[in-house]
This record gives C-alpha cells, structure tokens and sequence, in this order.
C-alpha cells in the first residue's frame, strides 16, 4: 500500500519545481521553497515510516520509476538500466 503521505509530498515536491519553472526563482519562490523543505523535513520520516511499514513491492517500483522521470531520467536510459540489471543477473 503506498502511502498518501508520501505520494502527497512528491506531487508537492512536483508542484513547487513547475512553479520555479514558470515564475522563476524569486523571493517569493524562495519563500515557498523554505516552506516546502520545512514540511518535508517534518513529514517525509512519517511518510517514509509508513511505506515501510506497510512494503508493497509494484507502488515501490512506480514511485522508483516516477522519481527517475522527474529527475530527467529519459525512458531510453531507464530501459538500458534494466536491460544491464537482467543481463547481470539473468533468470531473476
């Protein structure tokens, strides 16, 4: 079960890098990042307690997954990644 929590704070985490994108990085995007890594740092222990406490091994990969195109990471590059996992440890 993933948790709500935790696929809140990446949907916020998504939402304040769109705003930085369009609105640029300026005082009150700076104010809204402070916001964002204080709520974080108060939540993210509680979010990740839970999903770990509660393992689901398809929502893991889905957020693994996610958090990868979120950082650039292109689906060519991902599909190289597992094919170098299966090829290293083949029959898994």
């Amino acid at each position: 079960m993933a948790s709500a929590l935790l696929d809140a704070l990446i949907g916020f985490d998504a939402a304040l890098r769109a705003h930085a994108n369009r609105v640029g990085a300026g005082p009150a995007t700076r104010d809204l990042a402070k916001a964002g890594i204080a709520l974080r740092r108060q939540l993210a222990p509680i979010a990740l307690a839970d999903v770990a406490a509660h393992p689901d091994p398809a929502a893991d990969f889905e957020t693994i997954v996610l958090a990868a195109r979120a950082a650039g990471v292109s689906w060519l590059d991902m599909v190289a990644t597992f094919n170098a996992v299966r090829d290293r440890h083949p029959g898994g």
